[in-house]
């Protein structure tokens, strides 16, 4: 660590962070997720809270602040500083692709799932069969007892 003017404490750390379960909660809904109902993004969201802050940006605790927990990012090269994580736009973009993605795997299935197996999308020449399964329709009466045909 590295203290500017006694103020400003720079967190200069190189070790892989592990975020506990309501930090990345917390960080999901900051990125747009519905944390409840998109547990499949909830990734993201972990791997944005783990992620370091990028050369050359350097995490800041700022000592005077009212809120103890106060951070913000500076750049040692441009002297900016912002108080967003710097790849915060980079892990919502993620998260809306990964919606996106997740939305048109849904159309694909509920559009298979829809379809009747086999027809391709053409209509069946057989009929819809017992059940709506596809293959021919039985309608009771038309075998007698004694025909020598077999249904298979």
């Amino acid at each position: 660590m590295m203290e500017l003017d006694s103020h400003v404490v720079v967190l200069d750390t190189d070790e892989p962070r592990v975020p506990s379960e309501d930090e990345v909660k917390e960080y999901g809904a900051f990125l747009g997720i519905d944390v409840e109902n998109e547990p499949h993004l909830m990734w993201i969201a972990w791997e944005g809270v783990a992620a370091p802050v990028p050369t050359p940006w350097k995490a800041c605790h700022n000592l005077d602040a009212e809120n103890e927990d106060e951070i913000f990012y500076f750049n040692f090269e441009t002297a900016e500083s912002v108080w967003d994580h710097p790849c915060d736009e980079k892990y919502r973009t993620m998260v809306e692709q990964a919606r996106a993605e997740a939305q048109q795997e849904r159309r694909v299935a509920e559009a298979g799932a829809a379809r009747p197996s086999g027809s391709e999308g053409a209509a069946s020449s057989l009929g819809t069969g017992p059940l709506g399964l596809g293959g021919p329709e039985v309608v009771l009466g038309d075998i007698e007892e004694g025909d020598e045909e077999s249904v298979s």
